[in-house]
């Protein structure tokens, strides 16, 4: 698969989600969180990357003009490994199989959204305690005292 047929599979599969494409970015906007993402490319490596907003903090005048922010995440869509290696490439997968892994991918990290996010970003906080590694969504300062009465 080549690149360009890459990034339209990754379109495709973010407007067949929801999403709303303006210019680079991707919106979703939900009852509880706003989303925002883009396509990014870091030192060889493909990252779907993403912010998000809680509604109650913001409203939506303050959310569309300056995209004010909560947290954020990335998602790794095609990387190569410490010795320079693709291990996960799509230029070794067939569009069929990029979406259905796309789409997976979507629905792993953005389904938690869909339904009381707060109660998500909470268990999403306990968690960081226990693991403090890797595949977290940064929570910026704003929303954890939001959450504060909520964390144990």
């Amino acid at each position: 698969m080549e690149k360009r047929e890459f990034k339209e599979t990754i379109t495709e599969c973010l407007l067949e989600y929801g999403f709303i494409k303006k210019k680079k970015y991707f919106y979703l906007e939900l009852p509880e969180v706003s989303l925002i993402a883009f396509l990014n490319s870091r030192y060889g490596d493909f990252v779907l990357c993403y912010n998000f907003s809680l509604n109650k903090i913001h409203d939506s005048s303050e959310r569309k003009q300056g995209n004010p922010f909560d947290g954020y995440d990335s998602i790794l869509i095609d990387t190569v490994d410490a010795k320079g290696d693709k291990f996960l490439s799509y230029k070794n997968l067939k569009r069929d199989e990029l979406k259905q892994d796309i789409i997976e991918r979507l629905e792993r990290y953005f389904n938690p959204f869909f339904k009381d996010v707060e109660n998500f970003l909470v268990d999403e906080l306990d968690q960081r305690r226990i693991r403090n590694q890797g595949d977290n969504i940064i929570l910026l300062k704003k929303i954890k005292e939001y959450l504060k009465d909520r964390l144990v």
